[in-house]
């Protein structure tokens, strides 16, 4: 039997209020690499760290293990297997203090209306190399019934963080390069629904997300396509945001190519600012083999975080710029059609009238990105 959801009535008016927060310039870091995973994790797609250990697990296609590797050279050294679980489209692991999590709510294909959470005591870790989960059943109520075109839909996942007793899906929209934002309770019966709150262009496929309880920051990771037919690598920041996720500063971050990173799937934190990502066997012309990197946005973070919100900022649809700004300013859409061209001596641009959609402002020797979501 299905059963809906009930939410607290702030979080369905969180969702529908126009987007607030300020989108701070994109940014680039370069990932460490530590080490080629080992044999037997060609296709991990998540990522965990728990006590200065790693957790992982393959995807679709796989046994259904969990497994425990050495941060510090990519080796497996521990495995467990998950009784009574079936590894459909195993994507993502997350914990409470508690419990561990795993996500099979993979659907690339597009065919799929249920999925599953798999909720494992922490403790049996200790005790036994056998899992036994509980299953719960959820599924998308605004998903559209029967099959969903592949890989150009917007009801796959591969990404969820555990905060406040619930945990949060993100998805990985093919169609639109958005994430959409689903809540549920931790633990639940019965077959339910996952609660709509919140959507974002994030311009990419998200493939990982982590969040730091202690300082509420949530990073999202991903990839996307360029007009080379090559992929970029990315992450976003979320913080300041009391409620939510999105509504408070964010900042786009490039990573590098997989090429050089493989296929970025795993994605967790050892600090609030910094952690470990994991990467997919990338098997085409050539072979990338899986790969682990450590990543570090200390010196981002280091910057004056006011000092760049009160320079060049757009906020509720509004490009603000310092009032003794005089250089030219140049905001072009994806096409390159100039949009708006500013004016010496004017501090603030109301763009409501843009359609929403990805924006980009040229100086001279620098760009920023601008997601205009509403």
């Amino acid at each position: 039997m299905k059963a809906q959801l009930i939410f607290v009535s702030f979080f369905i008016a969180f969702w529908l209020s126009a987007q607030q927060g300020v989108t701070l310039p994109t940014s680039s870091i370069t990932p460490q690499f530590i080490a080629n995973l080992s044999p037997g994790n060609e296709e991990s797609s998540s990522l965990l760290c728990l006590n200065d250990t790693l957790y992982s697990i393959n995807d679709s296609g796989n046994s259904p293990m969990l497994k425990a590797l050495n941060p510090a050279n990519g080796q497996t050294i521990a495995e467990w297997f998950v009784a009574n679980a079936q590894n459909v489209d195993w994507e993502a692991i997350g914990a409470s203090p508690t419990v561990l999590f795993i996500a099979d709510f993979g659907n690339n294909m597009g065919n799929r209306q249920y999925f599953d959470i798999y909720q494992i005591q922490r403790d049996a870790l200790l005790l036994t190399d056998t899992l036994f989960p509980i299953k719960s059943t959820f599924f998308y109520p605004d998903q559209p019934a029967g099959s969903l075109p592949v890989n150009a839909h917007n009801y796959d996942a591969e990404a969820f963080v555990y905060k406040n007793d619930s945990i949060h899906i993100f998805t990985k929209n093919w169609q639109n390069l958005w994430t959409k934002h689903y809540v549920l309770p931790s633990v639940w019966q019965d077959t339910i629904a996952a609660q709509l709150v919140d959507s974002f262009e994030v311009d990419g496929l998200i493939t990982d997300a982590a969040f730091d309880q202690s300082s509420n920051q949530l990073y999202l990771l991903g990839y996307k396509q360029l007009s080379n037919g090559l992929y970029n690598c990315f992450m976003w920041k979320f913080w300041n945001d009391p409620v939510g996720f999105f509504q408070g500063n964010r900042m786009r971050i490039e990573l590098g190519s997989a090429l050089t990173l493989g296929q970025t799937e795993g994605l967790c934190l050892t600090a609030p600012n910094s952690g470990f990502m994991s990467s997919e066997q990338i098997s085409t012309v050539i072979t990338i083999p899986a790969k682990l990197h450590s990543w570090s946005v200390e010196d981002i973070m280091a910057v004056n975080v006011k000092e760049d919100v009160t320079g060049i900022y757009f906020f509720e649809n509004t490009l603000h710029l310092p009032e003794s700004y005089n250089e030219v300013l140049v905001l072009v859409d994806v096409n390159r059609k100039v949009v708006l061209r500013t004016e010496k001596g004017k501090s603030s641009y109301n763009l409501d009238r843009l359609p929403p959609g990805t924006y980009f402002l040229y100086a001279h020797d620098w760009y920023y990105k601008w997601l205009k979501n509403n």
